[in-house]
């Protein structure tokens, strides 16, 4: 049990340190093999990378998934495209209805 909480940590790091090194996509995989997609899926969040943090959002939690569609509705609405808001906005209402 031990060697595999220490697996994950060592990846967990790992994306940590990819990650400053700017190879997200390999620090995203990191810590998609310990299990922390969460990580991923912020880290594209804050760099505004939303595609590759769709890509991640289907393999986390569905209120993981409905934050990341808030968070660029948030994110259009802060640089004034109103019509990319609009549209998240409307999938993040429909997403609460299911």
């Amino acid at each position: 049990m031990q060697a595999t909480t220490q697996s994950a940590d060592d990846a967990v790091l790992a994306g940590v340190v990819l990650a400053y090194q700017g190879k997200y996509q390999e620090a995203a995989t990191a810590w998609s093999r310990a299990g922390k997609v969460d990580r991923a899926i912020e880290m594209f969040s804050d760099l505004r990378m939303w595609d590759a943090a769709k890509q991640y959002s289907h393999t986390a939690s569905a209120g993981t998934a409905q934050e990341l569609v808030k968070r660029q509705a948030q994110w259009a609405e802060e640089v004034n495209d109103l019509s990319v808001c609009l549209l998240y906005t409307s999938d993040a209402a429909d997403e609460e209805d299911s």
